[in-house]
């Protein structure tokens, strides 16, 4: 790619706000949105905060709006799209739009509307977030149509007891393999979420999650740490069962340290430190699966620490900012490839533990 060109368009569709992000930086604290800029009113973001994403510190330098950023204009891309002529020569030959909306289907009608102009009048590839449950072959066949080429979806935990209980996630399994059985199909890339160190998981739950991943034909796996932020609900659920003392300051500035939660010992926090710095090797390559309880249980270190780096680095630039098209059908997503999973991490695959390890 040309130096000084586009590759990524960063959107948040639903507030009409589009942002873009040039190749280099000089520091954080130089990002600063237009003065014409409006955060949106929403119960996701503290009053007065803009919704903004930064993929990687070599990546970013600043923020451009482009469009309506009125809170009052949600949902308004489809008639952006529609008035607007080849909104993608604004950003300077862009390759690939990336819409950061939490839940980019959550409303059918405006998906509907969103298809069926945007592959006319703007006709770049997308990236969107969606629960895997709500993959159902007619919105998936609304995202292609779209030109969606990736996607990323919110597994949590392979525990449906931890997802029902604790983080209020009613899907099943079942549900989960559906939709990324759905999605693969269709040639869709998957950038997976998962959450490890869950207060109430045990390890083998930490590594129903793997597999769940393994079973859904995963693309990239980004596993984190949970983190207690300030006012979440999470935070409150955990001082109450006595899973978190309360002491923010312990809290690191990234969802990849060491939870702060409480474990009967360092050694098992330890466990889910170096099981997420594997999770995504883990989930590609089953020769670490097979290995991966052996693994965990060394003393973290740097060169784990190195590995996941690059691994995510790489995984996020090569694979998924440069999802330009689709990729071939894959059939994946089934309950014998979840069985298969379990038995290579030495787990029952009917059994779903309820022995917490915190």
């Amino acid at each position: 790619m040309a130096r000084g060109r586009w590759n990524v368009v960063l959107c948040a569709a639903q507030y009409g706000i589009w942002t873009r992000f040039p190749r280099r930086l000089s520091t954080f604290s130089t990002m600063r949105l237009p003065a014409t800029e409006k955060s949106p009113t929403s119960p996701f973001w503290p009053r007065g905060a803009a919704p903004t994403a930064v993929p990687t510190a070599s990546t970013v330098s600043s923020a451009i709006a482009i469009g309506p950023s009125d809170p009052s204009c949600a949902h308004t891309i489809p008639s952006v799209c529609a008035t607007t002529s080849r909104p993608c020569a604004i950003v300077g030959g862009a390759k690939l739009v990336w819409f950061l909306d939490a839940n980019f289907v959550a409303n059918l009608p405006w998906l509907e509307a969103f298809s069926a102009v945007y592959r006319r009048r703007i006709g770049l590839p997308l990236f969107c977030k969606l629960r895997p449950e709500r993959a159902t072959p007619r919105i998936v066949r609304l995202l292609v149509d779209a030109g969606c080429t990736a996607v990323g979806v919110g597994l949590e935990s392979g525990s449906e007891r931890i997802r029902r209980e604790i983080l209020c996630r009613p899907a099943s399994d079942a549900d989960i393999l559906a939709g990324c059985r759905q999605l693969k199909a269709a040639g869709i890339r998957i950038m997976a979420f998962s959450m490890l160190g869950i207060p109430g998981a045990s390890m083998e739950d930490e590594l129903r999650t793997l597999a769940l991943n393994v079973a859904c034909g995963i693309d990239l796996a980004a596993a984190t740490i949970l983190q207690p932020y300030p006012g979440t609900a999470i935070a409150r659920w955990a001082e109450t069962k006595g899973f978190f003392d309360g002491n923010y300051d312990r809290l690191g500035y990234s969802y990849f340290d060491e939870s702060p939660f409480r474990f009967p010992s360092q050694r098992e926090r330890d466990r889910v430190t170096n099981l997420q710095r594997l999770f995504s090797y883990a989930v590609e390559f089953p020769e670490v699966r097979h290995n991966i309880r052996w693994l965990i249980d060394r003393e973290p270190n740097r060169f784990f620490t190195a590995l996941f780096k690059q691994r995510q680095t790489r995984g996020i630039r090569r694979g998924f900012y440069r999802a330009f098209h689709r990729g071939r059908s894959v059939d994946t997503g089934t309950v014998e490839l979840l069985a298969r999973a379990c038995r290579d991490l030495k787990l029952d695959p009917a059994a779903d533990s309820a022995e917490p390890n915190l």
